[in-house]
């Protein structure tokens, strides 16, 4: 097996999955102490954010729609995998009705975001994202208001 070892964590709360119980906190597994069916299950689980940490240099794959390939390097170091202009998409799709996606001012949760992009994220890079989410939602405002005016000032000087 290429892999050393997979960090795993939980969208939700509390999820269990291929006989072992997870949490919103991460934690590291040794590859060769599951079976490949515990680790398919793992990489398969849409409810669950798989990192795979393998040697360098060795292959890289992605399986599942949440499981990010992370190359090993003498220092681990959590670094996204996604910019943050890729993740403005992300902050367009989450559900605003769901309380739980957003913090108390406003901004998405990591969490929800991470659910959504299917990798790491950071809050600085989720504080990033949403920034240029604000600015193109406000660019896109001011464009309708722009329009709506000129078809306004259209319709109002062909009265005689």
């Amino acid at each position: 097996m290429s892999q050393k070892k997979l960090r795993v964590r939980s969208i939700p709360r509390h999820f269990r999955r291929a006989g072992l119980s997870f949490s919103q906190t991460e934690v590291t597994l040794n590859a060769k102490d599951l079976s490949e069916e515990q680790i398919i299950a793992l990489n398969s689980e849409p409810n669950l954010v798989v990192t795979k940490v393998i040697e360098k240099g060795a292959p890289l794959f992605l399986v599942g729609q949440n499981t990010v390939v992370q190359q090993q390097s003498d220092s681990e170091t959590d670094t996204p995998d996604i910019s943050a202009a890729d993740l403005v998409e992300h902050i367009a799709l989450l559900n605003i009705d769901i309380a739980g996606n957003w913090t108390g001012d406003g901004k998405p949760q990591v969490k929800a975001l991470e659910g959504a992009a299917g990798v790491y994220v950071t809050a600085a890079l989720r504080d990033e994202a949403f920034d240029l989410y604000v600015a193109q939602q406000a660019e896109l405002l001011d464009q309708n208001t722009d329009s709506s005016n000129e078809s306004k000032d259209d319709n109002s000087g062909s009265e005689s």
